[in-house]
């Protein structure tokens, strides 16, 4: 993924050939998008659910989730012959809200990159972002806390793996951790360690696995036919 902005297709495809282990099978094929939502999913009697309801970008690979997210909505306000007004506005509402909470999480992994230099990467580190996700950033900087709405798809683990990752360091911390046992809280960790110890050499590599895997599938469409 590029943005057309900071880089030519010529370019773009010249990098990902470049960047390759093994031969292409075909040429790059360029997909365009333009991220964005409906001003109104539901409009009168029509009501658009998944790619028809907008698109943000493959970072997260979201569209499942909004699909999924979109029907239960739907089912959840589903209206009579009367198509109550009221019912569409909340859906909308709803979704509006579920797709922000989205675009916040995608933005702060762009914007809260620090070690690249190139273009893109400049861009991001000093576009402006949304009010709603500065205030996140704030508030676990500050607090060491994330108040997360009960329907966001990425859950307080998602964000923490994110902000720490990306270097945003928090002042504080929850009081009700000085109620743990450290001794009890460190057997936990340590229990865990041995037991990912224990499982990781009974597993096999991912290349090894897929190759198993497209074995098993070669070997049944060979059966079937």
């Amino acid at each position: 993924m590029y943005s057309s902005s900071f880089i030519s297709d010529a370019d773009a495809a010249r990098v990902l050939l470049e960047n390759l282990d093994a031969p292409p099978l075909a040429d790059p094929r360029v997909l365009r998008f333009t991220a964005g939502r409906r001003r109104k999913c539901w409009d009168r009697n029509v009501v658009a659910i998944g790619l028809s309801s907008g698109f943000l970008e493959p970072l997260e690979s979201t569209s499942i989730h909004l699909i999924q997210s979109g029907i239960a909505k739907l089912l959840s306000l589903f209206p009579d012959r009367d198509c109550d007004k009221g019912l569409s506005a909340q859906f909308n509402k709803l979704f509006d809200l579920d797709m922000d909470n989205i675009k916040d999480f995608l933005i702060l992994h762009y914007h809260a990159t620090q070690e690249r230099t190139e273009p893109l990467w400049e861009y991001c580190k000093h576009m402006p972002i949304p009010d709603s996700l500065s205030e996140r950033i704030a508030d676990f900087q500050r607090s060491g806390r994330l108040m997360l709405g009960t329907d966001e798809l990425f859950k307080e683990t998602s964000w923490v793996a994110v902000l720490h990752g990306q270097g945003f360091d928090s002042s504080d911390y929850h009081p009700l951790t000085d109620t743990l046992d450290p001794r009890l809280n460190a057997a936990q960790l340590e229990q865990i360690e041995q037991v990912i110890a224990r499982s990781v050499p009974t597993l096999p590599l991912h290349e090894d696995a897929l190759r198993a895997m497209l074995a098993r599938g070669g070997a049944g469409d060979s059966a079937g036919r």
